[in-house]
């Protein structure tokens, strides 16, 4: 390519500096970056999801087997947060639904792998004869995000036989400016401070003794001491610890959560706690409730005399209304007024 002379310059006259000076002070500078207003980012780090519903009906056995998924379809996320979620998305997914083998990347493919696998594998045995219908329902939820942090939940639900369903649930938690999931020894530098304040809450809120035995209320602690659990969260309300069920109680007590509220991770962790929520866990934080209305004031009425006298030195004094006095005719009969 040919270079291009620059063309020669003339000598600038006084008057065309005069103006030249006026066109700098009155914007005829380059033009450069406008700066964005304080509290401003140049792009949102916001995740916007779409709920996603799949079903799938057994079509060969006498009794049914169903597979429901509620899914999350990630549309708006930072360009290097949004794989990270998609393939914790498909790994839950694939986890849930056991398809190990299928090459295909799509939910349906592999909730339609597993029914088949069902129906080759159970349809002519214990499935024939099941009174209750099989099934299994996956549910990945927005479970919490501020401006930093980022939380999904994955629960899959399972009846296929025996005498109650199964239930298992699991967390995680981005840090979306560093881009990787939280671990609790990142969150508590000090994971003994940790145990011990989680250890008060679980306590605090089942109303056990400090120095109560946790076998003595049906729980299963090795060596009867408190652990944390691996499924945490942060919330609006605090540190959710989530506790699956079997895990440390019996089926009956269900999944078993602990939530430790914000003012106790205060001292705990060097990280930014939760702000205000763009997608929140809880409809209102458990240890945060409102208080109750004010009761409406009542005078109390004297039960002595004491309080007699001090309410009637206190009453202002009205003087009572004349009563009008009737004189009856001589000879007739007076008819007594009666009782109000």
């Amino acid at each position: 390519m040919l270079a291009l002379k620059p063309l020669p310059t003339p000598k600038p006259s006084p008057m065309r500096l005069l103006l030249l000076a006026l066109s700098l002070l009155l914007g005829g500078a380059a033009p450069t970056a406008r700066a964005l207003p304080k509290n401003t980012k140049a792009s949102s780090n916001k995740t916007r999801f779409e709920q996603v519903a799949i079903q799938k009906n057994s079509q060969h056995c006498k009794s049914s087997f169903r597979i429901q998924i509620h899914s999350l379809q990630l549309l708006e996320a930072p360009s290097a947060l949004k794989p990270l979620v998609e393939t914790q998305l498909h790994r839950w997914l694939r986890w849930g639904l056991e398809a190990e083998t299928s090459a295909s990347t799509l939910p349906e493919a592999w909730a339609q792998e597993e029914l088949e696998r069902y129906e080759r594998q159970e349809c002519e045995a214990e499935l024939q004869n099941a009174p209750t219908p099989w099934e299994r329902t996956l549910t990945a939820s927005h479970f919490f995000e501020d401006e930093r942090w980022l939380v999904l939940s994955f629960e899959v639900v399972a009846f296929e036989g025996g005498a109650h369903e199964s239930r298992q649930k699991q967390f995680v938690t981005w840090d979306k400016e560093t881009y990787t999931p939280l671990t609790l020894a990142a969150f508590a530098p000090e994971p003994e401070a940790l145990l011990k304040v989680a250890e008060a809450e679980f306590r605090k809120a089942r109303k056990l003794g400090a120095e109560e035995e946790w076998e003595a209320h049906g729980y299963w602690f090795e060596k009867g001491q408190f652990r944390l659990s691996e499924q945490f969260a942060l919330t609006e309300c605090g540190l959710l610890l989530y506790y699956n069920t079997y895990e440390v109680a019996a089926y009956a007590q269900g999944p078993i959560e602990v939530l430790i509220p914000l003012d106790n991770l205060k001292a705990l962790t060097p990280l930014p706690l939760p702000s205000k929520p763009w997608a929140k866990a809880f409809a209102h934080c458990p240890y945060a409730l409102p208080p109750p209305p004010p009761a409406p004031k009542t005078t109390p009425k004297p039960t002595n005399k004491t309080t007699a006298k001090t309410t009637a030195k206190t009453a202002p004094k009205t003087a009572p209304k004349p009563t009008p006095k009737t004189v009856p005719k001589p000879g007739a009969a007076t008819t007594p007024k009666p009782m109000p």
